[in-house]
């Protein structure tokens, strides 16, 4: 069974219904993964052809993913990365992270990805920020240039990314998927 778009999904799944994709209307209300979950359980399609078919079909959405947002990061340095992160997961301002030390950070109600972010850094002995980079002078300093790089490198505002961050599905489909191939090829 050859399928081509999300229509010819829509119209076998009104034909044969299955739980996981119940009140879906259109291709954007459906996340990757749960296309791929409906289309094995469809009679007379095989594992390949259900994989297949939900490469060749990308449903459009709205909400980002953690995929996305490790892709939007990957221009930036590690430290500003982790910046980013940080502030992402604080709803702080880039100008407050790049301001922000260790003992201010440290007294900080923090999320479960913001502690792991900041426990990942190294405390440097000579400054008390958080985040420092070294300059090209090879001294430690602020992480003065994220706000500038971040302009340069994105086109959207902060409050912008803000608000997307907000609404991300925390799920990588990326690795998802490719933990699911591996989960069925040892049942093959």
């Amino acid at each position: 069974m050859q399928i081509k778009n999300f229509t010819e999904v829509k119209s076998l799944l009104e034909k044969y219904p299955t739980s996981s994709l119940f009140f879906f209307q259109d291709a954007d209300e459906v996340t990757g993964i749960q296309l791929l979950s409906a289309l094995m359980r469809l009679p007379g399609i095989t594992r390949e052809e259900a994989v297949s078919a939900h490469r060749s079909i990308k449903p459009i959405q709205h909400r980002v993913s953690a995929g996305d947002i490790k892709s939007f990061l990957s221009v930036f340095t590690l430290m500003q990365r982790k910046a980013i992160l940080f502030a992402l997961e604080m709803n702080m301002n880039l100008e407050e992270v790049v301001l922000l030390k260790w003992k201010k950070a440290l007294s900080l109600k923090l999320t479960d990805t913001a502690r792991a972010t900041l426990l990942s850094i190294p405390r440097h002995l000579f400054i008390d920020f958080a985040f420092w980079e070294y300059a090209r002078d090879t001294r430690a300093t602020p992480l003065m240039t994220l706000i500038a790089d971040f302009k340069a490198n994105s086109a959207m505002s902060w409050e912008q990314i803000v608000e997307i961050y907000s609404t991300a599905i925390m799920m990588d489909e990326e690795s998802d998927m490719h933990e699911l191939e591996l989960i069925l090829s040892t049942l093959s």
